[in-house]
């Protein structure tokens, strides 16, 4: 399934790349903090994991510094830059996107990319005590669909456009008449 993803991720990429833009693809898991996950990993695997560990890894799972580094390469290089992963919306990375779409993905569907990407199996707890609890943290803390211009029911086989930020009115134009939508803001 997280190859099903990658493709809608390349296809954009490639259709870009195709109209002679200068285009750059960042993948945010690149800049994961190993030592943050191997710490949290470590704690769960000896029971010993608790809620300031998660917390720990929401705040710390993503090299934010070394991400931002890239990015700002990145913008310098190309005309546009697709920049994907989790935790996005956060205040630092959100300040540098100009275009931000939230992929609304069931706790399912999570679970079937996390368990993809990270290649595990019979790894069902991970996912449900460390990284949906971060999740839920993340859109408690940060709500990505209120930052979002556009948000997309990311269903492998239908993806919906559920909303769209009104004040882009090239949004507007674009998609409201292909779909019943509510404007986000």
């Amino acid at each position: 399934m997280w190859q099903l993803f990658n493709n809608n991720v390349v296809k954009l990429y490639n259709y870009a790349l195709k109209n002679d833009h200068k285009v750059g693809l960042i993948h945010v898991d690149d800049y994961c903090d190993s030592g943050v996950i191997k710490n949290v990993y470590t704690k769960f695997k000896n029971s010993s994991l608790t809620s300031a560990d998660v917390n720990y890894y929401y705040e710390a799972c993503i090299d934010t510094k070394k991400l931002l580094k890239a990015i700002y390469l990145a913008k310098d290089r190309n005309e546009i830059l697709i920049i994907e992963g989790v935790f996005i919306f956060k205040t630092k990375l959100r300040e540098v996107l100009d275009f931000k779409i939230y992929l609304d993905v069931d706790e399912k569907q999570a679970f079937n990319r996390f368990i993809a990407r990270k290649k595990l199996s019979g790894y069902e707890t991970i996912f449900k005590d460390i990284w949906l609890a971060a999740h839920k943290i993340y859109c408690c803390e940060v709500n990505p669909k209120t930052f979002a211009d556009l948000v997309v029911s990311n269903d492998f086989l239908q993806p919906k456009i559920q909303a769209y930020n009104k004040n882009r009115q090239w949004i507007a134009k674009s998609i409201a008449p292909l779909q019943n939508l509510q404007p986000l803001v």
